[in-house]
């Protein structure tokens, strides 16, 4: 049985460890709050954005490099995933979730967002193209921009024939889903009005880009977002499983400490009385 001093360097420990998981619940309930706010502030944008992008798919014919299928066999899978551990089993599930998922892609080329997900997808024995692991800690407007203008430059020049997002969907309780980006889905939107200065078609191919852009942001945002809400989950559960754990050591240690405690009287009463 542990003494109380055993019992007592435990207790420090456990409060010590549930400080840190206390703070990176509190710095995770921030993250996702200001990544919550930045999808709510672009989302006018975002549905302006389309419904632009349907209108000059109508007029234009849906004729466009970026609607056209290269005829190239080879389909380029980006995964986006966690960077940082401490958040559950989100990084294994979007690992798992993405080998399963490869199977429905021609010839793919696999893109990686999160050094852990690179790991667990390399020790499955896939090796990702590209990683995009220095970028993607920030999900704003620039690394949305980088990774955009990265795959539509493979898409115009015929080295991949489709693009898609494997993440997790915040807004549908953190599902992961595959999200086709290129080439771009074309919509029926015959009531659309809109006059297109020089025309349609030359719009849609400077439109699709900055679509895309928001398109892919909005992944980025959403998978940021399940990390961080897998994280506070994770870091909650650790804060309440120490909490337990240090009411039954509270516990014991008032048990062993009281019978110290007696050992020490009875001991000084049988001293009394042989005296």
């Amino acid at each position: 049985m542990p003494g109380i001093k055993e019992i007592k360097n435990r207790i420090k420990s456990i409060s010590d460890t549930q400080k840190i998981t206390n703070a990176m619940y509190l710095v995770a309930s921030a993250r996702l709050s200001a990544a919550r706010n930045t999808v709510f502030s672009q989302r006018e944008y975002s549905d302006e954005a389309e419904s632009m992008l349907a209108c000059a798919l109508t007029h234009s014919g849906g004729e466009s490099v970026f609607t056209r299928d290269n005829g190239r066999d080879c389909d380029a899978v980006l995964v986006l995933g966690g960077d940082r551990g401490l958040c559950g089993d989100y990084n294994k599930n979007v690992a798992k979730f993405a080998l399963s998922a490869l199977g429905g892609f021609r010839n793919p080329r696999i893109f990686v967002s999160g050094g852990r997900v690179k790991s667990l997808l390399c020790a499955a024995g896939i090796t990702p193209d590209e990683s995009f692991e220095p970028v993607i800690r920030k999900p704003d407007n620039e690394t949305a921009s980088l990774i955009t203008d990265y795959f539509v430059n493979l898409f115009k020049e015929g080295v991949i024939s489709s693009f898609s997002v494997i993440y997790a969907d915040f807004s549908d309780r953190s599902k992961l889903c595959v999200r086709k980006i290129l080439p771009v889905r074309k919509v029926d939107d015959g009531a659309a009005k809109c006059e297109f200065m020089p025309g349609a078609g030359e719009v849609l191919d400077t439109l699709v880009p900055l679509c895309l852009k928001s398109e892919i942001r909005s992944c980025i945002l959403s998978s940021f977002c399940s990390e961080q809400n897998s994280r506070m989950t994770a870091m909650k559960n650790a804060n309440d499983n120490a909490g337990d754990l240090l009411g039954e050591l509270q516990l014991e240690y008032n048990h062993t400490r009281q019978n110290a405690i007696t050992g020490e009287i009875t001991e000084i009463s049988g001293e009394r009385n042989l005296s």
